[in-house]
């Protein structure tokens, strides 16, 4: 072969890996480039059970179940509720939110919205929750007396392996002497012995897959159930930014984005030696660190009739090729569940306003790891939101 011929191949080989690789680096070819954006944490209290995540039937005290979180409410203090967890037992579970009154005198409870998904798929599931939760308030009102406990949400789920449960309840007490758990247990156990159930162990409770050590989980209570930060894309320079990068990344990128707890389930998982990246907050054990189930609201300024784009960090999501995010579209206000398929992104049109908000919401069990940004990806497959 000549020399000639031989340099012709080796740069039509360079070429042809070149090609093949460019699906995953659409994420990749952004990681250099971002502005920071700094939060302000909004809205609601936030409890969050989602740790253990895979209930095997070792888990379950007594072989009966376990609570998750216990935590005293303060009176006409709204708070937000949501559960994540999914079955592998062999054997039919419930996930349930649990008002107990402790007395004296009887307590109003206030529902304002509720929504709750089991066995679909998971994926799926955890966006059409939300999407619904966002989109429909459901109010009600009712008195629980003195000494007496009630469900107030639940998810029944099947035997089967990874049969899911999902579910998202905002409500408030007018007295501080109700107390709220998340619990899970054998479907038709009678309530009396639910309450008696002791709280999960997550410190001896380790699998092979890192199920109940928290390691990309929590469990927690949390001050707030909302974020709140300003984008101009006159000002910004990379004309890009990420949104709930955890893991490795936490803090990295935005200040004040993740929330340490006020009170979390321990588990095995926390490693004293995690990355912390200054002058962002330390990594903290119970750290939200997927901020799974906040709503998002990024004020967009000067960005009348442009494309947003989201591009997941496909090269960090190795156990999905499918992404779910529920956002509030700018156009219609309407909330909706939107999805793309690896190496894809998705595209936004955006109105034609001076300033408006941009609201967006991780379902449990989709990553974050979200690259926004103004600049069109060079390679993948677009998905419109609109």
């Amino acid at each position: 072969m000549s020399k000639k011929n031989y340099i012709k191949k080796l740069i039509c080989l360079a070429l042809i890996i070149s090609i093949s690789l460019l699906p995953t680096l659409v994420f990749a070819v952004y990681s250099s480039s971002y502005d920071s954006l700094s939060f302000t944490q909004t809205n609601n209290s936030y409890i969050y059970s989602n740790n253990p995540e895979k209930i095997y039937s070792s888990y379950l005290k007594n072989g009966i179940g376990a609570y998750t979180i216990k935590v005293k409410l303060t009176a006409n203090k709204s708070y937000d509720v949501e559960y994540s967890h999914a079955n592998y037992s062999g054997v039919p579970l419930t996930v349930a939110v649990i008002l107990t009154n402790k007395g004296p005198g009887s307590a109003t409870i206030t529902k304002m919205n509720n929504s709750s998904a089991a066995n679909g798929s998971y994926y799926v599931m955890g966006s059409a929750v939300e999407t619904e939760y966002w989109s429909t308030a459901k109010y009600s009102t009712k008195d629980l007396n003195a000494g007496t406990s009630e469900i107030y949400l639940r998810s029944d789920l099947n035997s089967a392996n990874a049969s899911a449960g999902v579910g998202k309840i905002l409500l408030k007490a007018n007295t501080s002497n109700v107390e709220c758990k998340v619990v899970i247990f054998k479907t038709g156990t009678s309530l009396a012995t639910v309450l008696g159930l002791p709280v999960f162990d997550c410190m001896n409770t380790g699998s092979s897959n890192g199920s109940g050590t928290g390691k990309a989980t929590g469990t927690g209570l949390y001050g707030h159930d909302g974020r709140m930060a300003t984008f101009d894309y006159n000002t910004s320079v990379y004309k890009s930014f990420y949104l709930d990068c955890f893991s490795d990344y936490v803090s990295k990128y935005n200040e004040n984005e993740f929330e340490i707890p006020d009170q979390y389930l321990p588990y095995s998982g926390w490693q004293s030696n995690a990355p912390q990246v200054s002058p962002r907050p330390p990594v903290s054990p119970g750290l939200l660190q997927g901020s799974y189930g906040i709503m998002y609201n990024i004020i967009m300024k000067n960005a009348a009739n442009k494309t947003l784009y989201l591009v997941p960090d496909w090269d960090n999501i190795t156990y999905n090729n499918y992404q779910f995010y529920t956002i509030r579209d700018p156009y219609t206000s309407t909330w909706k569940t939107v999805s793309v398929q690896k190496p894809g992104y998705i595209s936004i049109k955006l109105p034609n306003s001076t300033s408006f908000g941009f609201n967006w919401v991780l379902a449990a069990d989709d990553c974050g790891m979200l690259y926004c940004t103004f600049n069109k990806p060079t390679t993948g497959t677009a998905y419109p939101a609109n």
